[in-house]
Order: structure tokens, then sequence, then C-alpha cells
């Protein structure tokens, strides 16, 4: 049953790739479908509750949790013994783009 509106119910494989391109969940690449068990895999091998947030997207301050990090990293084809990764990176990105705003200074040694 599904959780959500944009949830889909299919049981073939095939038909559940094509209702994600059909979605627009694909930038024409092939997808996972990020099942309830493939994104509790891959939530499970990270460090992360599903409702931790990872990443405030800074241009519109969208909150991207592990949940919605782990569900994209499903329909990519990531393993999960990658996602610890793939968090940390969110993680590291919040912290570059506080170094790296037009309101900082650049680091020493360099110009801007």
């Amino acid at each position: 049953m599904p959780t959500s509106e944009r949830d889909l119910l299919v049981d073939d494989p095939w038909a559940a790739i094509e209702a994600c391109f059909d979605a627009g969940w694909s930038d024409g690449l092939p997808v996972v479908p990020p099942t309830e068990a493939l994104v509790s895999a891959v939530l499970d091998a990270g460090p992360w509750s599903a409702d931790e947030v990872l990443l405030i997207e800074p241009s519109r301050g969208l909150e991207v949790t592990a949940f919605n990090a782990a569900v994209n990293a499903v329909l990519a084809g990531c393993r999960p013994e990658y996602f610890p990764v793939v968090g940390a990176v969110l993680k590291a990105t919040v912290i570059l783009a506080l170094v790296c705003t037009p309101s900082s200074p650049p680091p020493e040694g360099r110009r801007s």
C-alpha cells in the first residue's frame, strides 16, 4: 500500500523502472527503483537516523535528510556500503558552503 501520493505500486521491475522515468525521477540515465527494502538497507549502512538533516541546500533552504539522500542514492545505484561516504560528502558540503560564501574573506595566502 502506498504511504504517500508519490508512491508507486508495481509488481514488475521493468514497470518500476519505466514508472520512475514517467514520474520524472530520472535524467534519462537508468535508475534503480527505491523500494522500501533497498532504502532501508542503505539507511542501515550509515550512522544517521532517517530524519537527520545532512545538508540544508543554501539557495532554497531545503533540508536534505538521510532518508532523502538514501532514496536518491538507491535511484543512482549506490551500494549500501558506499552510503556513509555519500552522507559524509553531503555533511562536508555544508562546511564547504560556509567557507566559500561570497561574504567570507578568501583563505590566507589566496586572492579572491
